[in-house]
């Protein structure tokens, strides 16, 4: 079947999802890799997350010619997916902790 008889389909905001998961997977993930967690390395990479999504931005604003541009509301979008990532992350380390019996929470 040819691409163009294939009918597309319009999901709105699409991009502001994908901004989102990608920096929940993102924030989640450079936690996760910590050899050890202190509480303060939560906002530290919350901080850091938000300021990658904002180099990328910035970055985009730069290729305008590729259909590029900068966007404050991917850099909230991103600032959300990594407060979720840290959320979901500190959710599992209680978890885990209370399950393994540590009481250094």
């Amino acid at each position: 079947m040819p691409s163009d008889d294939v009918p597309k389909i319009i999901i709105p905001y699409l991009d502001k999802l994908v901004h989102t998961f990608l920096f929940i997977g993102f924030s989640f993930l450079w936690l996760a890799s910590l050899p050890r967690f202190n509480h303060w390395h939560l906002l530290f990479y919350w901080l850091i997350s938000i300021g990658f999504g904002w180099l990328i931005e910035i970055g985009q604003g730069q290729l305008k010619y590729l259909g590029r541009s900068f966007d404050l509301v991917d850099i909230l979008a991103d600032a959300i997916g990594a407060i979720l990532g840290i959320v979901i992350f500190y959710i599992g380390y209680i978890f885990t902790l209370r399950n393994t019996n540590h009481t250094d929470l």
